[in-house]
């Protein structure tokens, strides 16, 4: 197999001979990871700290390391460094980290929970702060940050920060008004990078930097970093498949090209450069496929958004049929077919010819006899090899047809027996390949050891559900895993199970926001490098969990498991030499630094990787090197000719096309001089207020037109929780002043007539729903003469609000969203409507209102506020809206004679029971008449 080999570096010149001191120094087994680096990432430190820019390096190579020491060197109460841009998980590792690296000016947290008070007495204070974005550009706009002392700005996750971004307008602010503090962005997802037209170009532009450092796994400095004398020892295991699972795979690859077959015929105009069976593997499919469905998806078809839906479903198969038993993979296609019957959704795949070969193939993994199967075992071994720059070389297993297992040594392979698969009596289940290859590997490395110490193994599986049955398959053996599974599909067939209930039956797992796995993680201690035993320690009865966090845990693990064990659901728990791991939690994989936090905690000596993932083979690769002591043992398991394979190599040859790609136009990029901002000049061009003539006639320095331009600008008074949108960032680049306030009328501001209430479609529907936009519209409507309603629909997303069953008749249907818009203009005549397709149109549309306008009062904005408690009891003159504007709109009643009317009379139903003549005399002789054959029926009509 080639994945070992090219998941390593390609390229690069050889590494010359070299000492492990000249490549890393030794490193302190503490608590936290902020530890001397690797000559490479010293080298990009270095780098980074010489200039600002973005920094882009490859995924598992220690960009988290990076970025701690980056932060460690700013904790420091004399400096005020920021932080934006970062995930929960980024939050809470970086706050650990550094509180045990810097426990005397730890990092601190700023929350909006603080007062406003409180934040600026933490910003004055100084040293690494940690903003959420929406907190800290309020901030800024009302002058809470003391910009001016910032140091600097740490953008996380670069490849999330667009020119319409909250973060973009934070370094926008904050370029205004510090010319000289740095600003350096992180990112390792290349791909994100390179993607669409000038990409990184757009992204560097929106991050206010000019340089771009890039540090792929081929780069010269980090394949000679890694290609030191001191490597782990790796050792490739290629499984076969069985023959019931590679028809499995032939289908399941048959079905996925029919799918996009009919994809393309149905929508012809899709690119399908990008949209082919290899890239259908990858997650990163839906996304490529939904940036080019968006804008038309009120328009497709049900076929079509099913064709959607199927792709996504066999890509789930494939990780079902590699991952898990024989019984669950059967018992979810079993599942698959009921759902489309109960739910009415026709999957085109299911009445394919391929669909019978998939379920006649699964179903007899369950129920025919299967034969037993010897297994072989290869002698051959494979190594690191020092010309590839990486994990490189593989041993040829020959196996039969359940796997072929790999020992690392003669004597070994002597004395291996023959391995039968282990299989339900009752009968005949067949056993995943790779649960019997991981139960040799464990017998093998306990052999190797003999009456020595074997040290920790730690073995590596794809999610929490996978983890849970290889250690009940350790601890119970197949025919108790397999037999419970079959008998929870027993049940599911009897009835005694619902569909509901089969997909809702979900294990609680200990998260680690939860009591229980916060619990846990206070018992974690540091694990000691010696097994607790002799060889026999190292039996698969002593198996322990480790992180096993999968939303897709269900309640079928074995009964009577121990609670501390199903507590490990989050933490680990030393009960023996073995240790089981998930790479992924809720979906998301473990990101390298919580990688690197298990290795430390664990110290394992030998890993089995189940199935291939790219972070964890580079992380393993940068511990075995920083790791004192005897090179790591690494034992790669992977499906020869699989599905699985190819998705692996599919993922490292995009990484590589993608750092390619940022190559190429890094060289042939023209930067601004000013792009940094660091002159002022960018920032006078992006806030004109004038048309492109006169802001370069700005730029080049025309004092008239300076001054013009200062005396035109404006301010726009915007609600505090349109943050969240990209809204007020653009109305800033327009050259407008954003004062934020908290508003309970209206969204926007712009004048002392003019208010906006923004809507975007998804709030405009449920606000029609609710009845919360005509309470909204009522208060508008009261307080400000032009009350305005903005329907903002997304870029790239279709400019109409009817679907493609909505069709507009002559009467008024209160199901369709177009009729329940009428209705609301209808009741408020004075109300206007402004449709814009993108926010950049929003804040044209607002510079063209506020023309010959004055400027807004926030105070008087913000008194409004308080007086909405009372919009539903009495208006100005005294009566309550809501039957007024009823009153306005009987037959006979005018702006002339409603104030007479509602002096007239104390309430409706008096009007209704006025005689004719009374009525007249109230209302008009016309009028009259009119309102009282309106209420009495008299005309017949």
């Amino acid at each position: 197999m080639a994945a070992a080999a090219a998941a390593g570096g390609v390229g690069g010149a050889a590494a010359a001979s070299a000492n492990d001191d000249d490549v890393f120094a030794t490193v302190d087994f503490g608590d936290n990871l902020a530890a001397p680096l690797l000559q490479f990432q010293d080298d990009g430190l270095t780098e980074l700290m010489m200039d600002d820019g973005l920094t882009v390096i490859a995924r598992g190579m220690g960009i988290d390391r990076l970025i701690l020491n980056l932060l460690q060197l700013y904790c420091d109460p004399s400096m005020l460094v920021l932080v934006i841009n970062f995930s929960p998980a980024d939050l809470s590792f970086y706050l650990d980290q550094l509180a045990v690296a810097m426990p005397l000016h730890p990092p601190r947290h700023v929350t909006a929970e603080m007062s406003a008070d409180a934040r600026n007495a933490v910003y004055l204070e100084a040293g690494v702060l940690f903003v959420t974005s929406r907190i800290l550009v309020v901030d800024m706009l009302l002058g809470k940050v003391p910009t001016d002392l910032i140091m600097g700005l740490v953008v996380l996750n670069g490849h999330r920060v667009t020119p319409t971004s909250t973060e973009a307008f934070i370094l926008r602010l904050y370029r205004l008004n510090n010319h000289e503090g740095f600003i350096k962005g992180f990112s390792d997802n290349p791909e994100a990078l390179a993607r669409g037209f000038n990409g990184v170009e757009k992204t560097m532009k929106a991050l206010w930097v000019r340089k771009l450092f890039l540090w792929p796994r081929f780069h010269q400095s980090v394949t000679e970093a890694l290609e030191s004398k001191k490597q782990p020892k790796v050792k490739q295991v290629d499984m076969n498949q069985t023959p019931r699972m590679q028809r499995i795979q032939i289908a399941i690859r048959e079905l996925l090209m029919a799918c996009l077959r009919e994809l393309k015929q149905k929508r012809p105009g899709l690119d399908m450069e990008h949209l082919s069976a290899e890239t259908a593997l990858l997650s990163e499919f839906d996304r490529t496929l939904s940036r080019q469905l968006d804008p038309v998806w009120h328009l497709l078809g049900a076929s079509v958004k099913q064709l959607v839906k199927d792709i996504r479903t066999l890509r789930n198969l494939v990780r079902q049929l590699y991952n898990y038993d024989a019984v669950s993979f059967f018992h979810y296609l079993e599942a698959l077919r009921a759902s489309s019957t109960a739910f009415n959704e026709n999957s085109s795949f299911l009445f394919l010819d391929a669909t019978d070969d998939l379920y006649s193939n699964a179903k007899g993994r369950v129920f025919p006899p299967k034969p037993k199967v010897k297994a072989e075992v290869s002698t051959k071994g494979a190594h690191l090899s020092g010309s590839a720059g990486g994990l490189a070389g593989a041993a040829p297993a020959v196996g039969g047809v359940g796997s072929a297992l790999v020992e690392p040594s003669a004597a070994a392979a002597a004395a291996a027996a023959v391995v039968e698969p282990a299989i339900d009596p009752r009968k005949k289940i067949e056993v995943n390949p790779k649960w019997l290859a991981v139960d040799h590997l464990i017998k093998v490395i306990a052999k190797e050891a003999g009456e020595g110490d074997a040290g920790r193994t730690l073995v590596c599986v794809a999610d929490g559900k996978t983890a849970i049955q290889l250690a009940d398959f350790f601890r119970f053996g197949a025919e108790k895993v397999l037999g419970d599974q079959l008998l929870r599909y027993e049940r599911f067939k009897g009835g005694s199970v619902t569909l509901a209930a089969t997909f809702a039956n979900k294990a609680p797992v200990a998260g680690p926001g939860s009591e229980a796995g916060r619990a846990a993680k206070r018992r974690r201690r540091k694990r000691q490098t010696e097994a607790t035993g002799n060889a026999a320690a190292t039996t698969i009865e002593q198996v322990s969990y480790a992180a096993l966090q999968d939303e897709e845990i269900e309640a079928a693990s074995i009964a009577g498991a121990p609670d501390d064990e199903l507590l490990a659901c989050f933490g680990e728990i030393d009960v023996g030499a073995v240790v089981i791991c998930a790479m992924k939690a809720d979906g998301v994989t473990r990101s390298s630094a919580s990688l690197e936090l298990m290795l430390r905690d664990v110290q394992p000596r030998h890993v089995i990787l189940v199935d291939p993932e790219l972070i964890a083979m580079r992380q393993l690769e940068l511990y075995s090197y920083a790791t004192p002591g005897p090179p790591l043992s690494l034992y790669l398991c992977n499906f020869r000719d699989s599905i699985q394979e190819q998705k692996f190599l599919t993922s490292i040859r995009l990484e590589r096309q993608a750092f390619e790609a940022l190559i190429r136009a890094k060289q042939m990029m023209a930067v601004p001089e000013d792009q940094d901002g660091r002159a002022g000049h960018r920032q006078e061009m992006e806030r004109s207020t004038v048309g492109q003539t006169d802001a370069l006639t700005y730029a080049l320095g025309s004092p008239a037109k300076r001054s013009r331009q200062e005396a035109v600008r404006g301010k726009v008074i915007v609600d505090m929780r349109e943050f969240r949108s990209s809204l007020p960032s653009l109305v800033h680049a327009r050259g407008m002043d954003i004062v934020p306030i908290t508003l309970e009328v209206g969204d926007y501001v712009l004048s002392p007539e003019i208010c906006v209430e923004r809507k975007s479609i998804p709030d405009l529907i449920g606000s029609l729903n609710s009845g919360r936009l005509y309470t909204q519209a009522l208060a508008m409507t009261r307080y400000y003469n032009n009350a305005v309603l903005l329907i903002e629909f997304e870029e790239g997303k279709a400019f109409t609000l009817l679907g493609s069953g909505d069709v507009i008749g002559e009467e008024v249907e209160f199901r369709n969203t177009m009729s329940k818009v009428v209705l609301l203009l209808i009741t408020f005549p004075s109300l206007r409507l402004l449709w814009s397709r993108t926010p950049t149109a929003t804040a044209e549309a607002f510079a063209a209102l506020k023309k010959h306008q004055a400027e807004p009062d926030e105070a008087l904005a913000a008194s409004i506020a308080t007086e909405t408690t009372d919009i539903l009891e009495k208006t100005d003159d005294g009566y309550a809206p809501g039957p007024k504007a009823l009153l306005s709109k009987l037959p006979g009643i005018t702006s002339s004679n409603i104030r007479k009317v509602m002096r007239g009379v104390k309430n409706l139903r008096e009007l209704s029971t006025m005689s004719l003549a009374a009525t007249q005399s109230l209302v008009g002789k016309s009028g009259g008449k009119t309102l009282y054959d309106f209420f009495h029926n008299s005309s017949g009509t």
